[in-house]
């Protein structure tokens, strides 16, 4: 597992209420609003909306919690750095999961994709939630680091499972049609999301520093204008396709890099 780090949640202490007292007699004029404090109209301004779609995020936030998880300077900071990566493993096995149980739907074969699903939740159910920092009896206050390094082997190992089967299934579109084009892109984006992080994994793994996750995060940024410039049919029954085609091209093209 990869050094971690995770903010500690900070101590939310809550105002005491001043007592409200009720005026004898109300006042002449109304009181005024105070305007320091108070919220005015059109003076907050919307949130300015993404430039570009996100691409692929389930594969960046597991870039994303691997440098975290590089920051880490203490014991603490390690454990509770690779419980983040391993929600972000976690998020990335059941998208591919649920996108492998879809595509199975998509062919017809109900009791297959609602086997996935249970064998998926079987799996969870087995090896349990990550562990956050504790001290352990025996093995002192890094149990939990290797608990959890233990526990993110069994999740690419059933990440790269998925992958292959998910592969097997979405060879070819459900159908000869336009939706069955889209979706069976979308399956190949997902499988590309999978494939990089198991990649990008051992590479970091392999090389022991922060180069990776700086390589990988300098691709993630560039990614969302890098697929829209190659969207040709905007508004059209193409786009899904084209974006989803996009991603999985560069996110393939990219892996092979690390």
């Amino acid at each position: 597992m990869p050094k971690i780090q995770n903010a500690s949640s900070p101590v939310i202490r809550t105002p005491k209420q001043a007592p409200v007292s009720t005026p004898k007699k109300p006042a002449a004029e109304p009181a005024k609003v105070n305007g320091g404090w108070a919220a005015k109209t059109g003076a907050v301004s919307a949130p300015k909306p993404q430039k570009y779609p996100e691409v692929a995020t389930a594969a960046k936030n597991f870039v994303d919690a691997y440098a975290v998880a590089n920051k880490a300077t203490n014991q603490m900071a390690m454990v509770e750095g690779s419980v983040g990566c391993a929600n972000a493993g976690d998020a990335l096995l059941k998208r591919a999961t649920e996108e492998l149980a879809s595509q199975l739907s998509d062919r017809g074969q109900d009791k297959a994709a609602a086997k996935v699903t249970k064998d998926m939740d079987a799996f969870f159910k087995k090896i349990g939630p990550p562990k956050h920092y504790r001290l352990d009896p025996e093995r002192g206050t890094m149990a939990s680091l290797e608990d959890n390094g233990e526990r993110m082997t069994k999740v690419l190992a059933q990440m790269a499972k998925v992958s292959a089967e998910l592969g097997k299934v979405n060879k070819e579109p459900a159908g000869e049609y336009q939706q069955a084009y889209n979706r069976s892109a979308g399956g190949d984006a997902v499988k590309a999301e999978v494939d990089f992080a198991l990649k990008f994994q051992k590479a970091y793994n392999e090389g022991g520093d922060d180069a990776v996750i700086k390589k990988a995060q300098t691709f993630f940024k560039a990614l969302p204008k890098n697929v829209d410039s190659q969207v040709e049919s905007r508004g059209g029954s193409l786009e899904p396709l084209e974006r989803a085609g996009g991603a999985a091209t560069a996110l393939n093209d990219f892996a092979k890099t690390l």
